[in-house]
């Protein structure tokens, strides 16, 4: 499945390398920009004290990895990708290993008796229903430390409408040979939208074409 990471030029030059091998960034869940992260409800909670222990250390080896299931989106380029000036790549991810984000009402409520890794993974997929515009996926992975690690395979990089840098991205040899497609978002016509424009496709066998 094709999914997407915003962010900013400076972060994809940062780390161009990792990114052209597939991998993406694995932070720690209290580190994202949600203030409700990681919160959950459950009743009785005074019945469940070593469960609710072990749950809430588990979290804490549980890293998450954002993306988003679409690269046309205005408000996340204006959130994520540095007001339009960075960056969409778009990559190809195992559909076994994405977890759609549950929008809910309220926080996810939580039953002690329940496995560790089910209760794990609602609490780390689930989100109040004002960042549901977000349409977010995430890979989960139980690491150590916070990390950059292969999750698939990049075939795009989308450049922000106010992104200086796709002439020089375009020609370089590199993507050329990787067979990535390059495009550029353009604004929509009287509203607060972008719609992709095409600037060039890379292919190993026919190099650059309209």
């Amino acid at each position: 499945m094709r999914v997407y990471k915003y962010m900013s030029m400076s972060n994809f030059i940062e780390h161009i390398e990792e990114y052209l091998l597939g991998k993406l960034f694995f932070a720690d869940w209290h580190t994202l920009n949600d203030p409700m992260e990681g919160l959950f409800l459950v009743s009785n909670s005074g019945q469940y004290t070593d469960a609710l222990d072990g749950l809430k250390n588990a979290k804490y080896h549980n890293k998450v990895c954002a993306l988003a299931g679409d690269c046309d989106n205005f408000l996340l380029w204006s959130h994520y990708a540095d007001s339009h000036k960075g960056i969409c790549i778009g990559i190809d991810v195992d559909v076994a290993k994405l977890k759609k984000i549950s929008y809910n009402e309220s926080l996810p409520p939580i039953n002690p008796i329940d496995s560790l890794d089910y209760n794990i993974e609602k609490i780390l997929t689930s989100k109040l229903n004002c960042w549901s515009y977000e349409n977010e996926y995430r890979i989960l992975e139980e690491l150590d430390k916070q990390q950059m690690k292969e999750v698939g395979k990049i075939k795009e990089l989308v450049f922000g409408m106010h992104n200086k840098s796709k002439e020089f991205f375009e020609s370089h040899p590199r993507f050329k040979n990787e067979g990535i497609t390059i495009s550029a978002m353009t604004s929509g016509k009287l509203q607060a939208s972008v719609r992709r424009m095409g600037i060039c496709r890379h292919s190993k066998t026919s190099g650059v074409s309209p």
